[in-house]
């Protein structure tokens, strides 16, 4: 099943998670919660690739 309706969510947890780990700053945290929020991004950047049509925008397909 497809959950890439659910990385906007991740998004703004995974930030929100960066944020408290700052504040605590346990160094720790801090990598581990950046390295979510990559990841989330990563995953965000391949669900938005495959989405995109291959075919330019300003070029109708019955071009002649």
């Amino acid at each position: 099943a497809d959950a890439s309706y659910l990385l906007p969510e991740r998004l703004l947890e995974a930030t929100v998670a960066v944020g408290e780990a700052q504040k605590s700053g346990d160094a720790g945290k801090i990598a581990k919660a950046q390295e979510e929020l990559e990841a989330v991004k990563k995953a965000q950047a391949v669900a938005a690739s495959a989405t995109v049509p291959q075919a330019p925008a300003d070029a109708p397909s019955s071009a002649q």
